[in-house]
């Protein structure tokens, strides 16, 4: 069976005769267990099931105007459900990258998001909005601190153990719905 892989732009805030605008970030399916692409009146969506540890990742590239010391999270993220009963728990474990230092296969520097699970909507396949996964702890950091230009590499789940009461069902995540969020 073949890897499902998709190659797009990363998510950066790009300025437009002043204006600074969020582009979503784009997900890449990981090898092992992933959830399944699902098209849904046109849009894309990642089918996390309630069953399987599964993942999907993205790498992104620190702005060179980032400010040292300040969080960085995913934000806008949506989701929606069959079920109208429990939580939903996605998470992000994330590495850091950095160029003439970090070597490949070896990633010392790592940090675990600390958001917590989210309930489903009340009303059945309502999108419910992800507030905020943080992807640095509050001080920008991810082992170390964030730098201008390091890459971080997200990997993004659905922690199903750590849900409880779990939605018993697929979680359906909006494919292009985060965008990162650099205070």
């Amino acid at each position: 069976m073949g890897t499902n892989v998709t190659k797009l732009s990363r998510s950066f805030k790009q300025s437009l005769s002043g204006i600074i605008a969020n582009i979503p970030t784009v997900w890449d399916i990981t090898s092992g267990i992933t959830p399944i692409e699902t098209i849904v009146n046109g849009m894309i969506f990642y089918e996390f099931s309630e069953l399987d540890p599964q993942e999907i990742h993205t790498e992104v590239t620190i702005p060179s105007n980032y400010l040292g010391g300040t969080p960085i999270n995913l934000v806008n993220g949506v989701f929606y459900t069959a079920p109208v009963v429990g939580n939903v728990l996605f998470k992000a474990y994330v590495s850091l990258i950095r160029p003439s230092t970090t070597v490949e296969g070896t990633y010392p520097n790592n940090y675990t998001s600390t958001n917590i699970q989210i309930p489903v909507s009340a009303v059945s396949n309502q999108f419910t909005e992800i507030p905020s996964i943080d992807i640095a702890s509050a001080l920008g950091v991810v082992g170390v601190s964030v730098q201008a230009n390091d890459r971080l590499r997200i990997n993004l789940y659905r922690d199903i153990a750590a849900e409880a009461p779990s939605a018993l069902g697929s979680a359906f995540l909006l494919k292009k719905s985060f965008v990162v969020k650099f205070s």
